[in-house]
């Protein structure tokens, strides 16, 4: 996609706004899973099935994200994680990302400007009271950015919507069925047939997902990847909150947000 569509006033402020959106930031994504060359490259962090990632794109990489961390949490994020966990985790999300962008390469997926406008319009931020895009919402959000800051930003929400059409294909490959007993842990005789058919289209997105992330483990495990930089195996603090965002908890808290909505 050219960038003349992002260096618009009005499409470079939504295109702002949606990323904050979809990541922050987009990290951890798949477990993590390695194998360290025992070479040395001096320009390569690692390659992904022959293509490489550049130290240049490593570090560059590794640097905003523990300045978004340091914004976010202050100076003392490394409490939270640590300087190998953040290393580990950001060429793993890389090499991740690489995986991913060969897949939809393979199956001819592609974003377009159309696609791009179908998520702008579609978030219920940038909405009127009516469920209609507003454009005017847009206004105090603008911003200049530099041409570094527009290509960061288009690659980013390009990556995000390419990333769920895989999915959908990915899924579509399959006979995906949501059956009563799916939704009997969800569902009481006092939910209306509206709520009923939100929670089935909650369940029915789960397995997709459920679907997908088998996949992809299958895919980055056939993949042939070498590192070439110093990583610690490593893993990340043990949290309340990450062990009760499984599945069951996450349509458990979303039917409840339905319900009551």
């Amino acid at each position: 996609m050219s960038l003349k569509f992002f260096r618009k006033k009005k499409n470079l402020k939504i295109i702002t706004i949606i990323i904050g959106l979809f990541t922050i930031p987009g990290f951890i994504f798949f477990g993590i899973s390695m194998t360290i060359s025992n070479h040395s490259n001096k320009n390569y962090a690692a390659t992904v099935n022959g293509q490489p990632i550049t130290l240049q794109e490593y570090h560059k990489t590794l640097d905003r994200i523990q300045r978004k961390y340091s914004q976010m949490l202050g100076a003392n994020y490394t409490k939270k994680i640590s300087n190998s966990q953040m290393e580990t985790l950001v060429l793993n999300n890389m090499i991740d990302e690489k995986i991913l962008e060969q897949q939809a390469k393979k199956y001819n997926i592609k974003v377009s400007s159309k696609d791009i406008m179908g998520v702008i319009k579609s978030t219920p931020i940038f909405q009127n009271k009516k469920g209609q895009f507003d454009p005017i919402k847009f206004k105090e959000y603008f911003s200049n950015m530099s041409p570094e800051e527009i290509n960061n930003i288009e690659n980013k929400l390009k990556q995000q919507i390419m990333y769920q059409k895989l999915k959908q294909f990915i899924a579509s490959q399959r006979n995906i069925v949501v059956n009563n007993s799916d939704l009997k842990p969800f569902i009481t005789k006092k939910d209306t047939p509206k709520q009923i058919e939100k929670i089935r289209m909650l369940v029915l997105r789960e397995k997709e997902n459920q679907i997908f992330q088998k996949w992809f483990n299958k895919v980055k495990h056939n993949s042939k990847i070498k590192i070439f930089i110093s990583i610690k195996k490593t893993s990340l603090p043990s949290d309340k909150t990450s062990r009760e965002t499984t599945p069951l908890n996450t349509i458990k808290k979303t039917t409840k947000t339905i319900k009551n909505g």
